[in-house]
């Protein structure tokens, strides 16, 4: 995949401000949740598909339990 092919926070000179302040964030909302809730994915590989966003490229199915 090039480089620049995708980029949330812009590349540059012109890079987000909030990049790292972004990043700290979703590193700690992610260990509260992985923390109380249990999440089991359907088997199989899914394959990151980069447009906009990054998105699977099939649809996920997943159970989300609290621990």
């Amino acid at each position: 995949m090039p480089e620049y092919a995708w980029f949330p926070f812009g590349g540059g000179p012109r890079v987000c401000l909030g990049t790292r302040f972004a990043m700290v964030e979703a590193v700690l909302i992610l260990a509260v949740l992985a923390r109380r809730f249990e999440l089991a994915v359907d088997p199989g590989t899914i394959n990151p598909v980069p447009t906009l966003t990054l998105q699977p490229d099939r649809e996920v199915m997943a159970t989300v339990r609290a621990r």
